[in-house]
């Protein structure tokens, strides 16, 4: 008679059982820290944004101008929601307004002759963005002109996990767990 070795069915349902249960005690930190990572990639991505805007203006001179534009690729769009994406562009008279550099009145998003110097990409993960103006822009000597404030980011968490960059008047991101002011963050 030959000896089989290996598992029983009895020690199978255990062995499985044991491993669902590691699995859903694990899971829900999984999550948590794939948000938390998501959140600190984003928030980030707007702290790189507005560093770049901030020194591009003061290496080239001219004003340059964080927003989101029009499908036009035009103005800046007056929406306090920014989850959508965002642009840096030359702002040669810090009016808000895209300036063609050759001109040219039938441009486009894609146009290289824009004055366009990035584009940042839509937020995932259902993320929401938030600023009270709808600009950021940068003078020559670094600072902003007239725009300063508070971009708070937001997940499905709440306003528990917010996290923020605060624009001084001096033009200076920083992250932040508060506003400007100092006041807990709230989300939408």
């Amino acid at each position: 008679m030959k000896k089989y070795s290996g598992f029983n069915l009895i020690e199978l349902i255990v062995t499985m059982s044991v491993a669902l249960i590691i699995m859903a005690l694990a899971v829900p930190g999984f999550r948590n820290t794939t948000d938390s990572n998501r959140m600190a990639n984003q928030i980030n991505q707007i702290l790189r944004a507005l560093n770049y805007s901030r020194s591009t203006a003061v290496t080239r001179g001219t004003p340059t101008t964080l927003c989101q534009v029009n499908t036009a690729c035009t103005q800046c769009l007056a929406s306090p929601t920014w989850e959508n994406g965002w642009t840096v562009f030359s702002d040669i008279n810090g009016d808000g307004f895209v300036d063609d550099v050759n001109a040219d009145t039938n441009f486009n998003c894609t146009d290289l002759n824009l004055s366009t110097i990035d584009v940042f990409s839509q937020l995932g993960g259902g993320n929401s963005l938030s600023f009270a103006g709808n600009r950021v822009t940068y003078a020559t000597t670094g600072y902003t002109m007239g725009t300063s404030g508070t971009f708070t980011l937001c997940d499905n968490r709440g306003a528990p996990y917010a996290k923020a960059v605060v624009v001084s008047s001096t033009g200076r991101p920083k992250k932040s767990t508060t506003d400007g002011n100092g006041n807990a963050l709230t989300c939408p």
